[in-house]
């Protein structure tokens, strides 16, 4: 337009999808270097071996900026794919002749270090490769903010820094499988050993040819020797080589559980071999188990918080500038706008490995515990545990159960009426009536300070029972011997007598 072009040609992009997007890989097609280590962002370089139709690759030419010349090169030469040795043997496994006829061109994706300006100086990028081709399809900047390879490791333990160090599960329980393995084929051979009986018979009294029993074993014995002296050797079965077959198996097995962090419940008990484990023995098996799960859980939350965290930096870097989502709050959903300049570089995902809350068992678990506790009967003697609380047990323990209608079945205890208003004349109560309406009015009585009151008062009483008695005594004296009443005025005595 600014060279004043009167006609143009604009091509337009719909976004059909905006969000990171996840994929396995498969280890046999990455590829690091000899000295890597088990985290792929401390490898020097990291190759991604990956198939795509020839139509997916016109399709990342047009839309991803991958060379157009390269990809038409690749259309119109036509050449042979070729394949690995595994991938050679799987297509004879599943019966394919051609992978060809698919059209998939191999593509290596190259994530490491490389002068890609011809500047002098190495760049961490991307170079896009059809190996079989010799064609170089895209050449850029690695295209994150964090300067990391878009590659996340999942393993299920760490024992060495080396790249190839870590074993799943059929190779950390491969010994002991083994081990079993040969101590059930022993028991095989053992019960095919015992099943084929043996006999002995006198010495020239007997044709052993012309004995059906052809899989069996025939001792001649010389002259008159007791023949008890000779099948008794031969009988000699021990009766408890079965349950020793059976122990060893399941200690095998036990070390299994340890190994793996897995408990089995099916084991058989070390005490009575015909029934399950006890109690006991299950609670002591978690114990050993648990350090080791707990470890092996420990790697996986690590590995998992890291993806969450790629998917996070990878929405604020390529995500809309805000986002708005409804979230539930104490006043109902609310809305929440968020932009990429307030979340950006301010957060960081962290994985709690806690599954209280998507775990239906462990709900259930929660419910049935406060179901149990809501039965004490000295909560409920004295008032901890209200109706209320009670009606709140059972909602929450057949919601758990998802029981439709479960309103039915609970009913909310209505409030009790409020108390009629009663005046109380405290000085006609007894001191104990006198502590039950202050103890229920919530006022602590004071025991000790009422006790002396009630002192002082009974002997107020008796001083003045007693000055009452005096004043009748007083009297009657008074009008029998006619002087003066007790208690009044002393007769004065004259001067100088």
């Amino acid at each position: 337009m600014l060279k004043g072009e009167k006609k143009i040609t604009v091509k337009f992009q719909d976004i059909i999808c905006d969000y990171p997007d996840v994929s396995l890989c498969e280890p046999e097609r990455v590829y690091v270097s000899t000295d890597a280590g088990y985290n792929p962002q401390e490898s020097s370089w990291i190759i991604h071996e990956f198939l795509l139709p020839l139509e997916t690759i016109k399709l990342n030419a047009e839309t991803k900026g991958w060379d157009l010349g390269e990809v038409g090169d690749i259309e119109t030469k036509g050449e042979a794919l070729k394949n690995k040795d595994i991938d050679v043997e799987k297509d004879l496994r599943e019966g394919i002749d051609i992978l060809t006829k698919t059209g998939k061109v191999k593509i290596w994706e190259f994530y490491g270090w490389f002068d890609i300006n011809n500047d002098n100086k190495n760049e961490k990028c991307v170079i896009t490769v059809a190996p079989d081709f010799d064609k170089i399809l895209r050449k850029i900047s690695l295209p994150f903010y964090s300067g990391k390879y878009p590659f996340v490791k999942l393993f299920y333990e760490l024992t060495d820094d080396r790249w190839f160090a870590h074993r799943g599960i059929p190779e950390l329980i491969e010994d002991i499988v083994k081990e079993i393995d040969i101590q059930h084929n022993q028991k095989i051979d053992q019960q095919t050993l015992r099943n084929a009986p043996q006999y002995v018979f006198r010495a020239g009294m007997l044709n052993p040819n012309a004995v059906q029993f052809l899989f069996g074993q025939a001792y001649p014995v010389q002259g008159l020797q007791p023949l008890q002296d000779i099948v008794q050797p031969l009988n000699n079965n021990n009766p408890n080589v079965e349950f020793s077959y059976e122990r060893e198996q399941m200690i095998l097995e036990s070390k299994v559980e340890e190994l793996i962090g897995q408990i089995d419940f099916t084991l058989q008990s070390m005490i009575n071999k015909r029934q399950p484990r006890t109690l006991g023995e299950v609670q002591l098996q978690w114990q050993n188990m648990q350090m080791v799960f707990s470890l092996d859980a420990e790697v996986i939350r690590m590995a998992f918080e890291e993806l969450f965290n790629w998917i996070w930096e990878l929405w604020c870097q390529y995500g809309d500038d805000n986002y708005e989502f409804m979230y539930f709050g104490k006043n109902g959903y609310e809305p929440i706008k968020l932009t990429k300049e307030e979340a950006q570089g301010h957060y960081k995902v962290t994985v709690r490995g806690n599954d209280q809350n998507t775990n239906s068992q462990v709900r259930m678990q929660k419910a049935q515990m406060i179901l149990v506790g809501m039965g004490n009967q000295f909560a409920l003697q004295t008032g901890v545990i209200t109706p209320l609380n009670l009606a709140n047990a059972y909602k929450r323990f057949y919601q758990e159960l998802d029981i439709p209608n479960w309103e039915e079945l609970v009913s909310m205890p209505q409030p009790r009426p409020p108390m009629a208003q009663v005046k109380l004349k405290m000085d006609e109560l007894t001191d104990a009536e006198q502590a039950q309406v202050l103890a229920q009015q919530g006022i602590r009585p004071d025991a000790q300070g009422r006790a002396l009151k009630s002192r002082a008062i009974i002997q107020e009483k008796q001083h003045e029972q007693g000055k009452e008695t005096l004043e009748t005594l007083s009297n009657v004296f008074s009008q029998i011997g006619g002087g003066e009443p007790l208690g009044g005025e002393e007769e004065k005595t004259p001067a100088g007598s």
